[in-house]
This record gives structure tokens, C-alpha cells and sequence, in this order.
């Protein structure tokens, strides 16, 4: 199972899929709240996870596997660094990945998800703006971007 995690100054977008890079599940964490997340994450404790909860795709329970994190580089990357090696995350399950433009691509995966209804179809998605926070996608463009370095395998 990957974590992707982009890290930001106030939340911290995360996503989980599985080895292909299909979603599981994706959300947005304050900052403050991560050490909560992460003790429902570790414990398998998906329902816990719900007030994070942004995006809830294929079924999550048959994927038990080791957790590998994928890590945007931005922001505050030192500091989900300096977490995960406090809560005993080994660094070879640890990889850290370019971040530039991801919340653009994000925009793009957003479309994507939910295409625009009625006259917005006709509105340049460029010009476009979600209608929610989309950390948890540019995670999910991290992960994306990991598996397809071939980093993944």
C-alpha cells in the first residue's frame, strides 16, 4: 500500500492506493491533526479516518501490505520527514519526490473525477476552479508521479 502525503504549512493533503496506483482513500489533515491520522492509519482503522475523508474509491480492506510513504518535496517536507521517523518508519519505506506543479495537475485530476455539468462544460479548465481544497489530489499526482518513475515496482 503507498501513502502519498503532500505536505503543506497548515494541512497535509494524503492519499492511499494500492501498488498500481488505484485509490483507496484521500483527505485533507490539519497539520495538527496528523498524529491522530496516523494512529488510525496504523491501525487499520478506516472509519476513524472519516472526518479526513475526501475521496473514497475501490475497497481498501483487502490491501494489508507494507506501508511504502511517497513524500512531495515542498513545503514542509522536513517535518513529515521528522514525524515519520519518529513513529519508527524505516527510510527505505520512505521516497521523496518532485512537487512542482502538482496542485495544477491536481486541478486536472479534479476535472477529471467530477466533470463539469451544464454551461461550465464550456468554461476552459484553466479557468476553472475546484469547488474543494484539493491537497489530497496533488498527493495523489505524487503518487502518480512515483509509480510512474518506476520507482514503484
Amino acid at each position: 500500500m503507498l501513502l502519498g502525503i503532500d505536505p503543506g504549512k497548515d494541512k497535509i493533503g494524503w492519499v492511499l492506493t494500492d501498488s498500481c496506483g488505484d485509490l483507496f482513500l484521500s483527505g485533507i489533515t490539519k497539520k495538527e491533526e496528523f498524529p491522530f491520522f496516523w494512529e488510525f492509519l496504523k491501525r487499520w482503522e478506516w472509519r476513524r479516518m472519516s472526518p479526513w475523508v475526501q475521496v473514497q474509491g475501490k475497497d481498501i480492506s483487502q490491501d494489508r501490505g507494507e506501508l511504502v510513504v511517497v513524500v512531495g518535496n515542498g513545503t514542509m517536507c522536513r517535518d513529515i520527514l521528522d514525524f515519520l521517523e519518529g513513529v519508527g518508519i524505516q527510510s527505505h519505506q520512505i521516497h521523496i519526490v518532485e512537487e512542482r506543479g502538482s496542485t495544477l495537475e491536481a486541478r486536472n485530476v479534479f476535472w477529471d473525477m467530477y466533470p463539469p455539468k451544464g454551461l461550465w462544460r464550456l468554461i476552459p479548465v484553466s479557468l476553472r476552479t475546484p469547488y474543494r481544497d484539493i491537497d489530497d489530489l496533488a498527493a495523489f499526482v505524487i503518487v502518480r508521479r512515483f509509480l510512474t518513475a518506476g520507482q514503484g515496482k
